[in-house]
């Protein structure tokens, strides 16, 4: 009888086992399941809160306007420009359309919208360099830049060549030229005029004619004009610079 018991006893352990087992393994799944739902709620939570501080909470928001670079404009202009908001999340601030409204400013060329976390906007801005002067509506005097955007009305040209020409090909052919000359030889330069884009003609502010010729090898006739110029002529012809020739007439 108690070898029966016993073997009755180790039947039923044996039989009891897988139901424990696969209620044991139920368990390790529920618990792997809560664990999975948990970590997505957290990141789900993470990523919602990383939005909202980025987009639309005031902690990243703009809440000053810095210019910088070289400006002769005022601050305020440039921020009145930008059209920023105090207040608008830096994130959603767009860097082209605040660019394009500064460089809508007459003096403006290059801008760089730079985001100073965690609130500030730095915009920096850096003014179109005058070449020439060109005249438009009659007698009215603007600068240009080298790509002959205008920059602003002056009453006279002071230092600057002025650009006689008013056919649109005729100035790109002055720049061209004015853009390459050096600086001790642009000094000396009162006028520049371009019948077409190979007959450019400086007028010196002695009162001396250069023949330019096109806007080719600038180098090397801004090399023979300095050499010819310590003759005394009326007319410098370097439109051929290996063949230059002086007229006093």
């Amino acid at each position: 009888m108690t070898v029966n018991v016993e073997a009755k006893t180790a039947a039923k352990v044996d039989s009891d086992q897988p139901v424990a087992l696969g209620e044991k393994r139920q368990a390790v799944r529920r618990a792997r399941r809560g664990r999975n739902a948990a970590i997505a709620f957290g990141v789900i939570a993470l990523v919602a809160l990383a939005v909202w501080l980025v987009w639309f909470s005031p902690l990243l928001a703009v809440g000053q306007v810095t210019v910088k670079g070289d400006t002769t404009l005022a601050p305020s202009e440039v921020i009145a420009a930008a059209g920023v908001r105090l207040g608008t999340p830096l994130a959603r601030v767009d860097d082209a359309e605040v660019a394009q409204r500064i460089q809508s400013l007459p003096r403006v060329g290059d801008v760089e919208v730079r985001r100073g976390f965690p609130r500030e906007l730095v915009l920096v801005v850096n003014e179109r360099v005058p070449v020439a002067v060109v005249t438009s509506e009659g007698s009215t005097l603007h600068t240009v830049d080298s790509s002959g955007a205008i920059i602003g009305r002056v009453t006279s040209a002071k230092t600057l060549p002025v650009i006689t020409t008013t056919a649109a090909q005729g100035r790109a052919a002055a720049l061209a030229v004015i853009t390459t000359l050096p600086a001790t030889l642009l000094h000396d330069v009162a006028s520049v005029s371009a019948g077409s884009p190979d007959s450019v003609n400086l007028t010196l502010r002695k009162g001396t004619r250069v023949v330019w010729g096109d806007s080719s090898r600038p180098e090397r006739k801004a090399q023979v004009l300095s050499a010819l110029m310590h003759r005394p002529a009326a007319v410098y012809d370097v439109s051929a610079p290996d063949f230059p020739a002086t007229r006093t007439s």
